[in-house]
Formats: structure tokens, C-alpha cells, sequence
């Protein structure tokens, strides 16, 4: 008999969860423009200072890509 075994990944869930409640926070106090980012698990609303969308950079998923290499769209 073989088992199934379902991967979790342990160490995304408190961070997006540490993200969601900073957000809930900051929306309480009724800021619009802001960023949050906690180990790679983000959430941007509005605009930078400067009046521009928000911009994120996402790294290639290739074990062997350059650190400074980010997937475009």
C-alpha cells in the first residue's frame, strides 16, 4: 500500500497570515497607499510616494538563475 502524502509548505502560512493582519491594520487606520512584505509574502495597495504603481520583482524559479535575474510580464 502506498500512501499519499501532501506537501505543506510550513513556513508561507504565519507569514502571509503576519501579512494579513498588518494589512487589516493599516486599512483600520484607514491608510491607502502602502506596501507590506514579510519573507516573500506581499500584499501593495494604491501608490508609491511618487504617484506610480506599485512595482514587484519576482526572481526566476531556475535553481541555477542569477540572483539579480527577475521573470518579467
Amino acid at each position: 500500500m502506498q500512501l499519499k502524502c501532501k506537501k505543506n509548505d510550513y513556513q508561507k502560512k504565519p507569514k502571509g497570515f503576519a501579512v494579513d493582519q498588518i494589512t487589516r491594520l493599516i486599512r483600520n487606520d484607514e491608510i491607502k497607499n502602502f506596501l507590506v512584505e514579510i519573507g516573500g509574502e506581499g500584499f501593495a495597495s494604491g501608490f508609491r510616494k511618487d504617484g506610480k504603481h506599485w512595482r514587484i520583482g519576482i526572481n526566476r524559479p531556475h535553481k541555477d538563475a542569477p540572483v539579480d535575474q527577475a521573470y518579467k510580464i
